[in-house]
């Protein structure tokens, strides 16, 4: 492992960690009752860690042409979860599509990380 830029615990092995994508890489988004996509992800986005802020929402993630649905996972109000994209170039998800669960339009907010 001499090649990662990982942070190194005090034993000096690599720490598997995530670091925030600088220059516009979080993105704060309200979802209705019709589904949002968000995205594309830059192209050094390994994961995202989502929070839901207003009102519970459900989501998935895939291409640009994903469509969240009834069907799609589940974020309660106050969650934060982190989601990888997938494993390389030609799984990778680039976008997240979002859509309310009840009568209340919710917030999400989305950060890239690397």
């Amino acid at each position: 492992m001499s090649g990662t830029k990982m942070p190194r615990d005090q034993n000096n092995n690599a720490v598997p960690v995530l670091r925030a994508r600088d220059g516009g890489a979080r993105k704060s988004t309200t979802a209705g009752a019709g589904a949002v996509l968000i995205g594309p992800f830059g192209a050094g986005t390994l994961a995202i860690e989502i929070a839901c802020r207003t009102a519970a929402l459900r989501y998935q993630t895939g291409d640009g042409t994903v469509v969240a649905d009834a069907n799609g996972h589940f974020i309660e109000v106050g969650e934060r979860l982190v989601r990888s994209l997938g494993a390389n170039d030609t799984d990778r998800h680039t976008h997240i599509s979002i859509i309310r669960v009840g009568a209340t339009d919710g917030t999400l907010e989305v950060t890239e990380l690397e």
